[in-house]
């Protein structure tokens, strides 16, 4: 059977495929949980909008959704991060905070989706640095 590891295709039998696979299991788990672990923490941790901080967990994503699908002129927020802060949003602005607070999960979830298919792709899932390439959570528009 052929594996390919760290991009070059190495010849196994099935049962050091399996031992292979084996060792590296464990490491390979505990890796894949801390990427889904950041993932939800950057998601859930907030941005910062034009320099208006804004929740981005899941009630605030709610919030934020349902106050898209009513058109006002203008808009009233009170941030639940960054100590309270209000502000009155055009339609033009909250539309532009609805599509930041969507692309920053986005941009999150596919950088986590890389790096799972960079550590399951590597001889040594623990070589991957999970830690670095995350998007910024400062969007100026």
């Amino acid at each position: 059977m052929n594996k390919v590891i760290n991009g070059e295709r190495v010849e196994m039998g099935a049962s050091e495929l399996a031992q292979f696979e084996a060792s590296r299991a464990p490491t390979l788990a505990s890796i894949k949980e801390r990427i889904v672990s950041l993932m939800a923490e950057k998601q859930d941790g907030g941005i910062v909008f034009n320099g208006l901080p804004v929740a981005t967990d899941p009630r605030a994503k709610a919030e934020i959704a349902g106050a898209k699908q009513k058109a006002r002129a203008s808009r009233k927020i009170v941030t639940r991060n960054g100590g309270g802060v209000k502000a009155e949003l055009s339609q033009a602005q909250f539309d532009a905070l609805h599509s930041a607070v969507e692309d920053y999960h986005q941009s999150v979830m596919d950088h986590a989706h890389d790096l799972l298919g960079q550590a399951e792709a590597a001889a040594d899932p623990a070589s991957v640095n999970i830690e670095a390439g995350w998007p910024s959570n400062v969007i100026d528009a």
